[in-house]
């Protein structure tokens, strides 16, 4: 399947499917849509278990397990991240 190309919502994630990846069987929801690079440095030093998983175009995708959502939301705080 090619990349999607529908709209986006208020946060940037993508208004599909792809939205999620089942990693070992498990689904993992996107947390972020071309992230930057603070915030992947942030994440991998608290121990966040993410993939980012890269476009044909360039940009990229960060899908975080659910098990730490709570702690990448404190996280993006803490770097200032704000959705829309």
């Amino acid at each position: 399947m090619g990349q999607p190309t529908g709209p986006r919502h208020y946060n940037g994630f993508k208004a599909a499917a792809e939205c999620w990846r089942t990693i070992n069987g498990v689904r993992w929801p996107q947390r972020h849509c071309d992230p930057t690079a603070e915030i992947v440095a942030a994440y991998r030093a608290a121990g966040i278990r993410y993939r980012k998983v890269k476009h044909k175009d360039g940009g990229s995708d960060l899908f975080v397990h659910p098990e730490d959502h709570g702690k990448a939301e404190q996280i993006d705080r803490k770097v200032g991240y704000m959705f829309g």
